[in-house]
């Protein structure tokens, strides 16, 4: 039996969660899967975050009784991310030690990308960031606020046991996943600080693993090249305040933001997925995309080992983006929970 914690979050996470649910009741239906499913109430009754005791209840239960996490949507319908969220995901990294964060771009429908002439197989990468390097929002903030002597102070942390874990890990991915290269991406070609310390750590491993093709690029030149030829990447290693940009772009080359899933990653351990935005962009109730949430569990469930029901999953995103049945950002005419309905209902008939 796989135990998953679903955290429907703020905005329009609860409707995105409940489309979640729905179509892994369809993968079970198919499989005849044993999946426990339990909706962690991180709310009051009044609608307001939960307080910190509660929270910090809240993350110590996951690790023992969980084998991975859903969230469906941290921060409001425009796409602005609150204080309560950012702490949330931000502490389920930390208390669970969830040190990689990881973007995957899975080209699904050759009309919707921007790029001419691109196939699917020329766009499948998996972006790579350290969770536990970089900015630390409980040190520095603002001093002077509001007057001309305003300063604003923020600190950044990078260690060389994180550096060595993160890249080992994009190594092993790598090799365990069948691929040759792995691209490391810093801000410019002679890094200073964190990117130093990364590429470091990247030029001492790479002696270990003479069948990976290694290269490195400055992250300027990393997004021109997605724009031109994607297909010369198979997995890239960065930091993470470039993570999310790249990713980003990613995402946009599958067909839309909307379109992206993450996972904050700990191999062995209970792990954290959820769609790379939330689905918040251009949302509002009942329009939500809810695309990006059924691709971060798909990633979940490969994560869980249930390699055949993901493809279910990813199968039946591909059929909808391919027939625009698909909500209205993406040109469909569909609700969220149409969505949702038309996904669980190919699954079950096994049309993917």
């Amino acid at each position: 039996m796989s135990r998953i914690a679903l955290i429907p979050g703020e905005g329009i996470g609860p409707e995105i969660t409940a489309e979640v649910v729905k179509v892994l009741g369809a993968v079970q239906s198919r499989s005849g899967l044993d999946l426990h499913l339990a909706t962690l109430d991180h709310r009051t009754g009044a609608g307001k975050p939960a307080g910190q005791a509660s929270l910090e209840k809240l993350i110590e239960e996951l690790p023992n009784n969980f084998d991975a996490i859903f969230i469906g949507s941290l921060g409001e319908a425009n796409g602005a991310e609150t204080a309560w969220g950012a702490e949330l995901r931000r502490v389920i990294i930390a208390k669970m030690d969830l040190f990689a964060h990881f973007r995957p771009v899975k080209f699904l429908d050759e009309r919707r990308c921007p790029l001419k002439n691109k196939r699917a197989e020329e766009i499948q990468f998996a972006v790579i960031s350290d969770n536990g390097a970089g900015i630390l929002p409980e040190f520095g903030g603002s001093y002077r606020k509001g007057t001309p002597q305003e300063i604003f102070l923020r600190q950044m942390i990078s260690t060389w046991q994180g550096a060595d874990r993160i890249v080992r890990y994009a190594f092993d991915y790598v090799r365990l996943q069948g691929l040759k290269r792995l691209a490391l991406s810093c801000h410019y070609s002679a890094p200073a600080g964190e990117d130093d310390l990364l590429k470091r750590v990247f030029d001492e491993r790479r002696a270990e693993h003479p069948g990976v093709e290694t290269s490195e690029m400055p992250i300027p030149t990393l997004m021109a090249q997605l724009l031109r030829t994607p297909e010369q990447f198979e997995v890239i290693l960065t930091n993470g305040l470039y993570s999310d940009a790249i990713g980003n772009l990613g995402a946009e080359l599958q067909g839309g933001i909307n379109l992206g899933a993450s996972a904050d990653l700990h191999p062995g351990r209970a792990s954290l997925f959820m769609a790379a935005d939330g689905g918040r962009h251009n949302a509002r109730q009942d329009h939500a995309n809810p695309l990006g949430a059924m691709l971060a569990m798909a990633l979940m469930l490969e994560h869980l080992g249930l390699d055949q029901e993901a493809q279910w999953v990813e199968g039946a995103v591909k059929n909808a983006l391919g027939t625009d049945n698909t909500t209205y950002d993406l040109g469909g005419r569909l609700n969220t929970h149409q969505v949702g309905d038309f996904l669980a209902q190919q699954i079950k008939r096994a049309a993917c």
